[in-house]
């Protein structure tokens, strides 16, 4: 497809590798480079009306003066001053400079009164307050497309490009539908604009078009499945077993499970609920009652520690189901394999994943803390049976990641919601510390094993990052340089276990004891310790580098501590200056319900591919904003008036919905 693109006038080799590595592959990936912004550059304004609301102004000015120098190395600069066009005007004169761009002298003519675009940058030792820089002469008034910064291509070249491609490809100028643009349409409008508002109905449409694209796909991708009739939670025996009555949020749960598990269709439902709301006794009740019926489920758990957990449980509330356990640490077990296909429950780690071929016929997957699993892993588990069948799924987390959260607006996957939990619990208190504040942080986790309480510290990396880094805002903390860190700062009370995924599991699990004994007092570990972890001593949770984790998994690990009567907080480091790290987690210092956050997530990271692989991204929904409810309830109105094999091949849409369908789905 790249012959497309080599074919246009002013793309050499070196051209089109930077097209390439941003994503155009093709004429039409080409002309789907929509514009981040737009300049508008219809009016321009004399020096003296010049103010700093704006950052680009096109500007009426005269050339008062220009020059150019040479400077050793083989750069240059011209030195351009401007003065006002009005003769009689008192505005004092600007100064500006372009770099390494000697061939436009030429274009600047002494006492020339000329248009020029430039950029305004907040300066207080100017006396407006501000300097231009980035002058650029301009022809003519009009509202001007600014693209994606692609490595070496100037935004001019790449609307030249653009102009090309339209005039080659075959493009309709009939709507699908009232409520959308035709293509030619929306491209002309789009890279071409001639006025503003046209330019929000185009952006509309946009974002209508990759919705009703996504909702195409996931209808081509739905699935059958065997329904079953359960019986009610009288008849259950777990129920008389447990410590605890259950709340009418968890009855209505396991209802809502078994109303969709009556259809033929693949359920796929999420349980939400933090910590200590009971989604493990709901999951429980719903395999119970299908085991009883001679079915069998699997229930996955990230860890070999959590996967324990949950099989001695079983053991305790219901010694009469037959249950196995699979982990990389357990056998093959085949008189346990023949057994299961009589009804049974096989709880078990990602070597489910590599065993499936030893699995019977599942009903149902439970799948724990699903933001620990990619996409990719979990569908290889709903592989359609010899029947073209595909079990049903129910998964389960604290906080949905964006991807499960965007499937959930979109109504591809049910919800189902907890949220009472414990009344002793006390709140996390969480801090989001900056640069410069780092000290504080080694002084409260002193504080802390002062008082004989313990602490997690956690970062992203186990070894220091090899590669060249550019300024010290890109270093992310690892596990060895913060325990040559941690012996500097803290006293001979603290006692540092390491716990990562380069252990194997009895040196995680022997970690995991030490802390939880007490032996030791801190726990230096990767984010394999988001779940399945209950030190009610431990009351300081201090994550570095908090910027390269998602939302949900910041909230996970804070979860980790306020588990018993200690007040307990949670610190967010990081050494980034980005206004949106910054956003993301001063907002968990207020929010504490893992559905909000996974909304803010979901709005700042963007949802993952829908029906692909990809888990989260900010690239992943292009045009539309998952929190327009409107905009989601339209698209899906519109989608449902669509035939998606009647769309002509050529079509936008058709395309949209092609590269959803290509992906590996659930």
């Amino acid at each position: 497809m790249s012959t497309e693109l080599l074919a246009l006038k002013g793309v050499g080799p070196k051209t089109l590798e930077a097209l390439n590595r941003a994503g155009v592959q093709s004429l039409a990936d080409l002309v789907a480079l929509v514009p981040t912004r737009y300049l508008d550059y219809r009016h321009p304004v004399e020096l003296d009306e010049l103010t700093s609301d704006q950052d680009y102004q096109l500007i009426r000015a005269r050339i008062h003066r220009v020059s150019l120098a040479r400077i050793r190395g083989g750069r240059s600069l011209i030195n351009l001053t401007i003065a006002p066009a009005k003769a009689d005007s008192q505005t004092p004169i600007y100064q500006l400079q372009i770099w390494n761009q000697p061939y436009l002298i030429k274009q600047f003519v002494q006492n020339e009164v000329r248009l020029l675009a430039c950029q305004l940058k907040l300066d207080p030792s100017q006396p407006a307050g501000f300097r231009l820089t980035n002058p650029r002469l301009v022809k003519q008034s009009e509202i001007l497309p600014l693209y994606p910064r692609i490595y070496g291509l100037r935004s001019s070249l790449i609307r030249q490009l653009i102009t090309q491609a339209l005039a080659k490809l075959s493009i309709s100028a009939l709507p699908l539908h009232p409520q959308l643009m035709s293509d030619q349409t929306l491209w002309q409008t789009l890279h071409f604009p001639e006025e503003l508002s046209t330019l929000k109905q185009a952006k509309q449409s946009l974002a209508l078009n990759e919705l009703i694209a996504i909702r195409l796909a996931l209808s081509e991708q739905s699935r059958s499945a065997l329904g079953y009739r359960l019986s009610s939670l009288a008849k259950s025996s777990i129920i008389p077993q447990l410590p605890f009555k259950l709340t009418s949020e968890q009855r209505r749960a396991v209802k809502e499970i078994q109303n969709e598990l009556l259809l033929p269709a693949a359920m796929r439902r999420l349980l939400q609920g933090d910590v200590g709301t009971g989604k493990t006794i709901v999951a429980t009740l719903v395999a119970e009652q299908l085991i009883k019926n001679g079915l069998t489920v699997a229930w996955l758990a990230p860890t070999t520690i959590l996967a324990k957990q949950h099989w001695q449980t079983m053991q305790q509330l219901a010694p009469g189901l037959l249950t196995a356990l699979m982990t990389g640490q357990t056998s093959s077990n085949t008189k346990t394999r023949k057994l299961l296909k009589k009804g049974g429950l096989i709880i078990g780690t990602q070597a489910l994943f590599y065993r499936q071929k030893q699995l019977p016929e599942l009903a149902l997957i439970i799948i724990d803390e699903q933001h620990r699993f990619g996409v990719e892993q979990r569908a290889k588990l709903l592989q359609p049976n010899r029947l073209g069948l595909v079990p049903h799924l129910l998964t389960m987390t604290a906080t949905p990641i964006p991807r499960t959260l965007a499937l959930t607006l979109f109504e591809s996957l049910k919800l189902s919601t907890l949220k009472a939990g414990p009344k002793h619990r006390l709140p996390i208190k969480t801090k989001a510390l900056g640069k410069g504040q780092r000290a504080l942080a080694w002084q409260l986790i002193q504080r802390c094993l002062d008082r004989d309480e313990r602490v997690y510290l956690v970062a992203p990396w186990i070894d220091p990052f090899k590669g060249e880094v550019l300024d010290e805002d890109q270093a992310i903390d690892n596990l060895q340089d913060l325990l040559t860190e941690a012996t500097s700062h803290l006293d001979e009370k603290a006692k540092i276990s390491l716990s990562h995924g380069r252990l194997n599991e009895a040196e995680k699990q022997a970690a995991l004891e030490s802390f939880r004994s007490g032996k030791s007092n801190v726990l230096l570990a990767t984010s394999l310790i988001e779940v399945g972890i209950d030190v009610p001593e431990a009351s300081l949770m201090v994550i570095f580098s908090a910027e390269s984790f998602g939302l949900a998994t910041l909230h996970q690990l804070r979860g980790r501590v306020g588990r018993g009567a200690l007040a307990s907080h949670c610190l967010l480091l990081t050494n980034s200056d980005s206004p949106l790290v910054r956003q993301r987690l001063v907002a968990l210092e207020t929010l504490t319900d893992g559905q909000s956050i996974a909304e803010l997530d979901l709005s700042l990271r963007g949802a993952g591919q829908l029906a692909g692989r990809e888990q989260s991204g900010i690239v992943s929904l292009r045009f539309a904003n998952w929190q327009d409810a409107d905009q989601l309830l339209l698209a899906k109105e519109i989608s449902q008036e669509i035939d998606y094999h009647q769309l002509d091949k050529t079509a936008w849409l058709r395309q949209l919905v092609d590269q959803q369908l290509t992906q590996h789905f659930e």
